[in-house]
């Protein structure tokens, strides 16, 4: 017998459409019938459509923007069409809007699942947290399944959230084995080692603590800071004010992603928040080292001293200090790069995580 999902995801780019295009590959592979609803960025002709569409998903475009307005009434009733139309056997909202937006305007639980990926609660989002923390609180009852994709953020919902026992599943983030794909020239022309930023130029990743720490010391080799966002002028304005442009260069992302990073010989994620963010279990799967900031569930994937480092967020000079002792010590990097790819292959690979998930929505199906 067939079954149908149907996945609802508002970001139209970061860790979420990522994980939601794995998922779908996937279940297609397994024989399901996947849909994505999605926000207007998935419209036709949008790069977000293509790769939803090319991991076999069959995609509806929402009225649905990150911030409270009208169009949310219109996207509820554009969901609550689809799933009179189409009877989904599962329906898996992704990130806090389309999990609010879900969960309100579909009265039968049952079939709901809901993966924070990362609650905006817990992001450094100042005086908005009281508020999303209110949202998720009251909205909890009509939560089928929480799916928490790390462990740290398990024992968050736990803590902060009355009730949150009785509908959590921990399923860890995971990714697909590397593809062997000709790494970008630009990438492979640079002086080596190549120290590699591969994320949103947003304040949650911190692009600038990188650039502030190359300030700091001086690396050997070269950092590459690949992607883009709100955040990227200001970025090459740092790199220039500082005088660093023969070791700091900004590239655009252009996909798949090992075509980053396989270029690269570490990676770099400064981040302030997380829950078990995609680019470090990808850099990962590519047997690269990773050094990152302690926060959220990174550590789960990071072991400090064996696939990478881990350092304290916000703090530019242990950022430098463990950046310069990596790179400079090619033997290492080589060693922590092979563990790094075989703890990814153990214990984060795209088919465990879908097999857990699967768990998940057979417990749905059933209730």
């Amino acid at each position: 017998m067939s079954r149908r999902i149907l996945h609802v995801l508002e970001p139209p780019d970061g860790g979420a459409p990522q994980h939601v295009i794995h998922v779908a590959t996937e279940l297609t592979a397994r024989g399901w019938e996947v849909e994505v609803a999605a926000s207007d960025a998935a419209g036709p002709g949008s790069a977000q459509r293509a790769r939803l569409e090319a991991a076999g998903a069959r995609v509806h475009a929402l009225p649905m923007t990150p911030v409270a307005g009208v169009g949310d009434l219109k996207a509820a009733a554009r969901l609550r069409a689809l799933d009179k139309a189409h009877r989904y056997d599962v329906i898996h909202a992704h990130s806090s809007k389309a999990g609010a937006l879900v969960r309100a305007a579909l009265p039968d639980r049952r079939r709901i699942v809901y993966t924070p990926h990362c609650f905006a609660f817990l992001a450094g989002l100042g005086p908005l947290r009281a508020a999303y923390w209110a949202v998720e609180q009251a909205l909890l009852p009509r939560t089928g399944a929480l799916v928490a994709c790390s462990r740290w953020e398990a024992r968050e919902s736990r803590s902060r959230l009355v009730g949150a026992h009785r509908v959590l599943r921990v399923v860890q983030n995971g990714v697909p084995a590397a593809h062997p794909t000709e790494p970008d020239p630009r990438l492979t022309a640079l002086p080596k080692p190549v120290i590699g930023f591969l994320a949103r130029l947003e304040p949650q990743k911190d692009p600038l603590r990188l650039v502030e720490a190359a300030a700091r010391q001086p690396f050997p080799g070269t950092v590459a800071i690949v992607g883009s966002g709100e955040l990227e002028a200001e970025v090459r304005e740092a790199i220039a004010a500082r005088g660093l442009q023969d070791r700091v260069v900004q590239l655009p992302f252009v996909p798949p992603v090992e075509r980053h990073l396989l270029g690269f010989d570490l990676l770099v994620l400064p981040s302030l928040w997380e829950s078990l963010p995609l680019a470090i279990l990808e850099a990962m799967a590519c047997g690269l080292p990773v050094i990152a900031t302690d926060v959220g569930g990174v550590e789960e994937a990071v072991a400090d001293g064996v696939t990478g480092r881990l350092v304290p967020p916000g703090d530019a000079d242990a950022l430098a200090a463990a950046i310069v002792a990596l790179a400079g010590d090619p033997e290492a990097l080589r060693a922590m790069g092979r563990r790094a790819r075989a703890r990814a292959d153990e214990h984060f690979s795209l088919a465990r995580m879908v097999d857990e998930l699967e768990a998940v929505y057979a417990e749905r199906m059933g209730a």
